[in-house]
């Protein structure tokens, strides 16, 4: 069975809109064959080297070096004329059942009854579970099982708080920044989506914690020369244009070279998914990974084609959310508003731009904004949604604008809660941060 469903993979894998969603998702990793392996790897290599399907002249010549090469030059030359007659996702989803159903086989199959490590037997069977597409996982049992084990990891402490985002108020609201969670930021044109993106990730560098940083729009003298004021606390323009002391700003280069924070930054214009997950997995080899940004999603490709734009972004955030449990890392992301907005007195999720799909794979989505008092020095940040946590509350960032700086808020204004702007900004005053 599992044979005829492979065979019938590689007619798809063959048409290049196909193949790009089998590399994304990482499917090769279901196949068992070992020559199928083998096979569908040289096409993903060759894809992957010169962007495109081969065909036979060019891949006769790819694999001509192979110890394989006639065995699989006669399997291209079968596949290629075969024409792909039935559902992908059915058949991708058959092979992931027929992996999945075997491997769980092999593992009980080989235990010991009379001396069972069920320690062992767990590693086994968790390393299968985190190798399947996790977006698609599904969790069965009733709610009055396994009381002991929750009621002890209460006992424990519970939950622990996740990583800290270097604003304290935020931290208190939203319990940090934690692994395998998609976090979505939205605002219009020039409304400081960014701005915070980047924020996050120098404060979680600051920490020392590894952060890949995907500029997808800013090329990167732009994101270093952010990089720098923001550091420094020089205008980014002064550095833009070389009107400030050279000798302080050597001061505060060197002073980067040391500090050595590990944020990683990666310049794609219209970079795709497969390059943001093989970019992740190399990082991975050589140094631990905590969190990535992707600035931002409108600009993120999926790699499919012949879907609509509502499924395409809504597919662009899935992959995001996937990313982010298969990896176990906190994945940040923006995307701008629709029109709708502008003339909307309270913003909520469907005013997020692209897709109404996009907000159902996010577990935080908040709307960012210059603050109506004093928009010069605040930015809002409103929490419109949060899976396991409060949300309908705003933030408040004291900003600095010209180096990039977001400092902490002075408070938590809930939803429910009547303050007059007069108040709010005499408030604003008198405890100001000074930045």
């Amino acid at each position: 069975m599992l044979t005829e469903y492979l065979e019938k993979i590689i007619y798809y894998l063959l048409k290049q809109e196909y193949l790009n969603e089998f590399i994304i998702k990482d499917c090769i990793r279901f196949i068992f064959d070992e020559d199928f392996k083998e096979f569908i790897g040289t096409i993903i290599d060759f894809f992957r080297e010169y962007s495109k399907i081969p065909v036979i002249d060019e891949y006769e010549k790819y694999v001509k070096q192979s110890h394989k090469y006639t065995k699989f030059t006669i399997m291209f030359q079968k596949f290629s004329i075969k024409q792909p007659i039935e559902n992908y996702e059915f058949i991708l989803k058959q092979i992931v059942n027929e992996y999945t159903s075997q491997r769980f086989a092999s593992i009980i199959n080989n235990v010991d009854y009379k001396n069972i490590d069920l320690l062992d037997v767990n590693a086994n069977l968790s390393k299968i579970i985190s190798e399947m597409d996790v977006t698609e996982q599904a969790h069965e049992q009733y709610v009055w099982e396994h009381v002991k084990e929750r009621y002890k990891e209460f006992k424990d402490g519970g939950e622990k708080a996740g990583m800290s985002s270097g604003f304290s108020t935020f931290d208190r609201a939203m319990g940090g920044l934690n692994k395998k969670e998609l976090y979505l930021y939205f605002a219009r044109t020039g409304g400081g989506k960014s701005l915070v993106l980047f924020n996050h990730a120098f404060n979680i560098a600051a920490q020392g914690k590894h952060v890949i940083y995907f500029s997808l729009e800013m090329y990167m003298k732009q994101m270093l020369r952010i990089f720098d004021s923001r550091d420094s606390g020089i205008p980014i323009e002064n550095i833009k244009y070389a009107r400030v002391d050279k000798a302080l700003y050597k001061k505060a280069l060197l002073k980067i070279q040391q500090d050595k924070y590990p944020l990683f930054i990666c310049e794609k214009p219209n970079g795709n998914a497969d390059y943001i997950l093989s970019k992740v997995r190399e990082y991975k080899k050589k140094n631990p990974l905590d969190a990535i940004v992707v600035d931002y999603l409108g600009i993120m490709k999926s790699g499919l084609k012949g879907i609509d734009r509502d499924e395409e972004y809504g597919e662009r955030a899935r992959i995001l959310k996937n990313l982010a449990k298969m990896e176990d890392l906190i994945v940040m992301t923006a995307v701008q508003t629709n029109r709708q907005v502008v003339n909307s007195e309270d913003i909520i999720i469907e005013h997020i731009g692209d897709s109404n799909k996009i907000a159902q794979y996010c577990d935080f989505v908040a709307y960012v904004s210059r603050a109506k008092i004093a928009e010069d020095k605040l930015m809002d940040v409103k929490v419109l949604k949060q899976r396991d946590g409060i949300s309908n509350i705003s933030l408040k960032f004291a900003t600095d604008f010209t180096t990039r700086t977001m400092k902490d808020e002075l408070q938590i204004v809930n939803k429910e809660e009547k303050i007059e702007k007069k108040d709010n900004y005499n408030q604003y005053k008198s405890s100001r941060l000074v930045i």
